[in-house]
C-alpha cells in the first residue's frame, strides 16, 4: 500500500459498479448502476472517483446550479482510509467549485461523524443548520455545513 499513486479522476462508465459498490459498504446505501449512471449524465451533476493501480478506492460527487454547490456523498474504502483521500478530493471538489463559479459549498454530514465533521472544518466549513432524521440506517440527525468561497 505504500507510495503507489492515487489518481482523481472524472468518474467514467467503466467505474459505475465500483462506486455503487462503495456506496453500499460506506455510506449504506444502496443505488442501482443504472440509477447512478442516469444521475451522472446530468450536468449539475459532477461524480470524482480514487483510483489505485485501476480500482476504484473512493469518490466524491457533487452537484452546482449557478453561484450554488452541495457535497452529496464522499466515500473511502476502509482499508484506504486515513491516507488523505477524503482530504485530496474534497480539495478536488473545492478547486472545481470555484472555477465553476460557486460562491457557496453546502453538505450534510451524520451528526456522529465526527472524523468528517474535524475534516470539513479544517475546509472553513461552518455548521449552519440540523436536519432531524435525515438518515436511515441508523436514523440520525444530519449537520448542514456551508463553506463560502472568496
Amino acid at each position: 500500500m505504500h507510495n503507489q499513486v492515487i489518481m482523481i479522476r472524472p468518474m467514467e462508465e467503466a467505474d459505475i459498479e465500483q462506486v455503487c459498490e462503495i456506496k453500499k459498504i460506506c455510506l449504506k446505501e444502496t443505488e442501482s448502476p443504472a440509477q447512478l449512471k442516469k444521475s451522472a449524465s446530468y450536468d449539475y451533476n459532477c461524480y470524482y472517483v480514487a483510483v489505485k493501480e485501476e480500482k476504484v478506492v473512493g469518490f466524491v460527487a457533487y452537484s452546482y446550479v449557478l453561484d450554488e454547490g452541495d457535497i452529496q456523498d464522499i466515500a473511502v474504502l476502509p482499508e484506504y482510509q486515513r491516507q488523505k483521500l477524503g482530504t485530496k478530493m474534497l480539495c478536488k471538489v473545492i478547486k472545481l467549485c470555484e472555477k465553476q463559479g460557486v460562491q457557496k459549498l453546502t453538505l450534510e454530514v451524520r451528526s456522529s461523524n465526527q472524523k468528517a465533521i474535524s475534516l470539513y472544518q479544517q475546509f472553513d466549513f461552518k455548521e449552519i443548520a440540523l436536519r432531524k432524521n435525515y438518515y436511515k440506517n441508523p436514523t440520525e440527525d444530519a449537520i448542514i455545513m456551508q463553506k463560502s468561497q472568496n
